[in-house]
């Protein structure tokens, strides 16, 4: 009997204590510590600090890549378009900079300085074998890049650069006309002479060029050609079979000419890049009314310039379009009056008005690999009509206006990058309409020179920052 009472009290006591402990065991937890807290927001912090990061490389990358293209393309309207190489290093668990939007304390950089000198028990590697705290990444682990991309902020040439480039241009042009003096009775009757003229022009120019960035956005360069030409035009009289031959020739000189670049717009948001250019050509080579002519006002020399100054302004537009690049440009060139004052042929020249020129210029680049590329384009010349005074012996002054002309050609261009400073670039033109050249072919060889000095100081009414010490980071 009192066994069994003892037995049911024990069986009692453990109902009980299970009652009791079951709220215990659904009890809420304990509150976490504001260190807990802390050390949680600190880590979304890093996060989100790690995809701001990686969204600004990003766009530095698509910056660099349409800068490249934009300088090649006003360098001859050859782009080098690249395939992008994206090599991304792996997040760091860790950042004590402003990078990363947090700001830590003194003593929060000390603890974080010795953890990374002091080695870790237990796994393998030291300080030695892992290197000093700040030492640079492996090119392994360099950041979001693309191969060939040379600057941010611009894409003409880069600030305190210089790219000498010299040309060697070649260009032929067949020309045949038919020349009539003498009267025509009705559309069928011509009584006089015939004369067929056949003109064979060819020319070899060899120029010096040169480009500075006084910033990223202000590009100045200047060209000088030195021109040798030759001539041979044979003129056959059809009515009588007479026939004669001159050959011409001339090394000299050319127009000398100088300008500038500036670029408008970064591009961004999906907009294209636009760059205003300034051209100014001299009279340095010598023109068609300084040459040597006979009795009968016929050349016996071969001028080497326009013998007018000229002003070009113009703007380029480019859009890249992975993987090519869109580009066009669109310029007019004005022509100065020129008062002549001499008598050629026994007439009396006066004042002379050049035709003025609308050229436009449109095609498309396309990146074969990282240092080949290929071009094709069209560019079109429209030249307006002259206008020349003439005062022939005894007789009043008149106005003679030629006729317009139309210039177009077919471009290709090659462009291979050799080495970071030496490029060579390769381009064909095929005449399309009569007036234009044959072919021409010329082959230029742009040299880079980097770290020269700058003159962006003087645009800029603020002292130059000083340069914030990098702070080390794990490797």
């Amino acid at each position: 009997m009192l066994k069994g009472t003892w037995f049911a009290g024990a069986i009692g006591c453990a109902a009980i204590g299970t009652l009791l402990a079951g709220p215990l065991a659904y009890a809420e937890p304990a509150a976490p510590t504001p260190e807990t807290e802390l050390r949680a927001l600190k880590q979304i912090v890093i996060r989100q600090a790690e995809e701001l990061e990686a969204q600004r490389q990003a766009l530095e990358v698509q910056l660099r890549r349409l800068e490249n293209l934009e300088k090649q393309v006003n360098a001859g309207a050859r782009p080098v378009l690249r395939r992008a190489v994206l090599r991304v290093s792996p997040p760091q668990k860790d950042c004590v900079d402003r990078r990363c939007g947090i700001l830590r304390t003194a003593e929060e950089k000390k603890a974080e300085e010795k953890k990374q000198e002091a080695p870790s028990p237990g796994k393998a590697g030291s300080p030695a074998e892992k290197g000093k705290v700040g030492a640079p990444p492996k090119k392994e682990k360099a950041r979001r890049e693309v191969a060939g991309v040379e600057r941010v902020g611009g894409v003409l040439t880069p600030k305190g650069t210089l790219i000498l480039e010299p040309s060697i241009q070649y260009s032929q042009s067949n020309i045949n006309r038919f020349f009539f003096q003498g009267l025509e009775i009705v559309e069928t009757v011509l009584v006089g002479q015939i004369e067929a003229t056949d003109s064979d022009r060819d020319s070899l120019i060899l120029r010096g060029a040169a480009r500075y960035g006084i910033t990223d956005r202000i590009e100045a360069n200047v060209s000088i050609p030195y021109v040798l030409r030759e001539d041979r035009v044979t003129s056959n009289i059809i009515s009588t079979s007479e026939s004669s031959v001159r050959e011409l020739s001339a090394a000299d000189l050319g127009d000398i000419e100088f300008g500038g670049r500036y670029q408008i717009n970064r591009g961004l948001r999906g907009w294209p890049i636009f760059v205003a250019n300034l051209r100014v050509k001299t009279t340095t080579g010598v023109g068609p009314f300084d040459v040597a002519r006979d009795a009968d006002g016929i050349e016996t020399e071969l001028p080497t310039g326009s013998g007018f100054w000229g002003i070009e302004p113009g703007i380029t537009m480019i859009y890249p379009s992975d993987p090519a690049v869109f580009f066009a440009k669109v310029s007019y060139l004005s022509h100065l009056e020129r008062g002549i004052d001499k008598t050629i042929g026994g007439s009396l020249i006066g004042d002379v008005d050049p035709g003025d020129v609308i050229g436009i210029t449109f095609g498309m680049g396309i990146g074969l690999n990282e240092r080949t590329s290929f071009s094709i384009g069209y560019d079109h010349s429209f030249i307006g009509e002259t206008k020349t005074e003439i005062t022939p012996a005894g007789e009043a002054k008149v106005t003679r206006t030629s006729e317009p002309l139309d210039v177009g050609a077919l471009v290709l261009g090659f462009s291979h990058v050799v080495s970071d400073r030496v490029a060579v670039n390769l381009n064909f033109s095929a005449g399309i309409t009569d007036d234009a050249p044959d072919i021409v072919m010329t082959l230029r060889v742009p040299v880079r020179f980097d770290n020269l000095f700058s003159l962006d100081n003087l645009f800029s009414k603020e002292k130059p920052a000083s340069k914030a010490k990098p702070v080390p980071k794990e490797k």
